[in-house]
C-alpha cells in the first residue's frame, strides 16, 4: 500500500509541473484500470487484493527460511 501511495504522491507531484500534467493523468487512468481489473471493479479493492496477496506471500517466503534454517524465532539486532 505504501508503495501505491508513493506513486501516487509521485504522479500528484508530476501532475503539478507544468507541461506534464498530461502525462501524469494518463498514467494515473492507467494504474487505475490495472487496479480495476484485480478490484472486480473497485479500486480499493484491487489495492487490498494486491497487499493482501504480497502479504501472503511474504509470510510464505519467511516460513519457508525458518523451516530451511531450522529457527522460528524472529531475526535479532545487534
Amino acid at each position: 500500500m505504501a508503495l501505491l501511495a508513493g506513486i501516487g504522491m509521485g504522479l500528484f507531484l508530476l501532475g503539478c509541473l507544468p507541461g506534464l500534467d498530461l502525462l501524469a493523468q494518463t498514467l494515473a487512468s492507467q494504474i487505475q484500470l490495472f487496479l480495476i481489473v484485480f478490484g472486480d471493479g473497485h479500486v480499493l479493492q484491487g489495492i487490498l487484493t494486491i497487499s493482501l496477496t504480497c502479504a501472503f506471500v511474504g509470510a510464505k517466503f519467511y516460513l519457508f527460511n525458518c523451516y530451511w534454517y531450522g529457527n522460528l524465532t524472529f531475526p535479532q539486532r545487534r
